[in-house]
């Protein structure tokens, strides 16, 4: 049987009604549909509509139902700019930073750090990718020496800047960088 996603309606006109539904899709019809579908008595034809428009579905995993699902998430969850990330060039650490969610490897296991190429590298990559506006990270840098975190971003290419701010806390070194192209 076919299924119906809750709509909403509005009178435009006189007999002629909006109708929506919660992923935003749309149409108008007469007061005859809207008799039909507040009295759940809606013709084949009605119910055809409805399933080609994407406000109705046969059963939880057609392609309707996922269509209408994703239109709805991409509704309800709007993307926004990407203006911030935690950038972590060694796995090296014995800490428990409440916001980290890297695995962690022993303090003294070798291969799991960034060399100075690849900060510069991750570094130059974040700065031209996001043009004229500034990405803030924060580069967790535990047992990673703050020296090579400096050098590379000191050696950045020639347009990329970048303001820091750099603590150090039980030899955990947080560096708070904003790049800009």
């Amino acid at each position: 049987m076919t299924e119906i996603w809750p709509l909403r309606f509005r009178e435009v006109a006189p007999a002629s009604f909006l109708f929506t539904d919660d992923a935003g899709g749309y149409f108008n019809a007469n007061s005859d549909f809207l008799d039909r579908y507040i009295s759940d008595e809606l013709t084949d034809a009605d119910r055809s509509f409805l399933s080609s428009n994407g406000q109705a579905f046969e059963h939880d995993d057609d392609l309707s139902f996922t269509g209408f699902c994703a239109r709805w998430a991409q509704r309800i969850n709007k993307a926004s700019k990407l203006d911030f990330v935690i950038l972590v060039p060694t796995l090296r650490c014995n800490l428990s930073c409440d916001y980290c969610q890297v695995s962690r490897v022993s303090e003294h296991a070798r291969g799991f750090d960034w060399s100075e190429e690849q900060l510069q590298a991750v570094c130059r990559l974040a700065a031209l990718s996001f043009g004229s506006s500034a990405l803030m990270a924060k580069i967790c840098a535990w047992t990673y020496s703050s020296s090579r975190c400096r050098t590379a971003l000191h050696s950045m290419p020639d347009g990329i800047r970048f303001s820091k701010s750099l603590s150090n806390n039980a030899s955990h070194w947080l560096i708070t960088c904003r790049f800009c192209a």
